[in-house]
């Protein structure tokens, strides 16, 4: 599974670049001028398509799946 095939947006494909850098939803929301809010929405999408319940789920699926350098 590449990026593009896991329905991934853009937003949502920099999003897990950041919570694969540790950032707290605070930063994620002002790096990409978002309300914190809007950051959890996406992340929970994220893990939705990702099949994954935690934050650290979904970064060891972003590397599983070659979402992640």
């Amino acid at each position: 599974m590449f990026l593009k095939e896991a329905n991934l947006s853009s937003i949502e494909r920099e999003m897990v670049r950041l919570i694969a850098r540790e950032y707290p939803d605070q930063l994620i929301a002002q790096h990409l001028n978002k309300t914190e809010k809007d950051v959890k929405i996406h992340i929970a999408s994220i893990g939705k398509k990702l099949n994954a319940k935690t934050r650290a789920e979904i970064v060891t699926k972003a590397y599983r799946y070659q979402l992640l350098p």
